[in-house]
């Protein structure tokens, strides 16, 4: 089913491609469509030889990884290095799956994360915080998965900023620092994919008064975090906020409230209230 969709869709993107050069050899003529067609292949090729050079120095990561049986031993080191601590385990284990996930496919990228990562990270849910097996399963996969992607806008290969600032002809650091600042959201969502299993909805055993407050709070809460972390780093609340301080305290509360714990959330909530409250105020902060 997979192959016939691919195929689907590349014969779909192909017939699209004859169709608008047709279409325009009859309104523009022959001549000055064969002519933008030889520009766009000469461009395509200019600009992809950078993301090739990018895309072939990730796989050299990678397979270094894969030959000196790193990878086999990940998940002592995750253990050991973590002190037991689930916050550091999560941290050490979404850097290595963003060192993994460099300039692999999609589904590449999950088999290789979920084969090495994924393992260490579901045992510890089950033997130390008691989760189910397929609660334990579901977070830690997909707290694997996410990380994995996220290493397409990541610096320092961050490929999809890559080939972003490739046709923009921006700079690439630029580029991917800014991506990384824009997508910090999803840099805190897998966090609690673990911590609160029940945004994932399926693993809630029967659905009753209690399990939709908690799945309302936790949407709830991370809303209220998004917001936070977007408005101290953008530095905009209804306004702009001049203060540095500030905005670093809204990013670390939002920091503070991925575990969902209520004391966090509630000041998050305060502080983002108080902030907006000002600067529509006209205070300068």
């Amino acid at each position: 089913m997979g192959e016939g969709v691919a195929r689907a869709l590349l014969f779909a993107g192909g017939m699209s491609i004859v169709a608008a050069i047709l279409l325009g050899a009859v309104i523009k003529g022959v001549k000055e469509v064969a002519k933008a067609v030889v520009q766009a292949l000469e461009a395509t090729l200019k600009n992809s030889i950078p993301v090739f050079l990018a895309a072939s120095t990730a796989s050299v990561i990678q397979s270094m990884i894969t030959f000196t049986l790193l990878h086999q031993t990940l998940g002592h080191i995750l253990l050991a290095a973590s002190l037991g601590l689930l916050p550091l385990l999560l941290v050490l284990t979404g850097v290595f799956s963003i060192i993994l996930g460099m300039g692999v496919p999609t589904t590449a990228n999950y088999i290789i994360t979920a084969t090495i990562l994924a393992p260490t990270l579901v045992g510890y849910l089950i033997d130390q915080l008691g989760y189910d097996e397929f609660t334990a399963h579901l977070s830690g996969h997909m707290f694997v998965l996410y990380y994995g992607i996220l290493a397409d806008i990541t610096p320092p290969v961050a490929l999809a900023a890559f080939v972003g600032a490739v046709l923009a002809g921006a700079d690439f650091w630029r580029t991917a620092i800014n991506a990384t600042v824009y997508g910090f959201a999803k840099y805190i969502l897998p966090f609690i994919f673990v911590f609160s299993p029940a945004i994932l909805i399926v693993t809630v055993d029967q659905w009753n008064i209690d399990s939709v407050a908690e799945l309302l709070y936790t949407v709830g809460s991370i809303i209220l975090i998004i917001h936070a972390a977007s408005t101290g780093f953008t530095g905009w609340a209804s306004g702009p906020i001049k203060n540095k301080a500030v905005r670093a305290v809204l990013v670390l509360l939002a920091l503070a409230s991925i575990t969902l714990h209520p004391l966090p959330v509630l000041l998050t909530l305060l502080t983002l209230t108080a902030v907006s409250i000002a600067v529509r105020r006209g205070m300068n902060i």
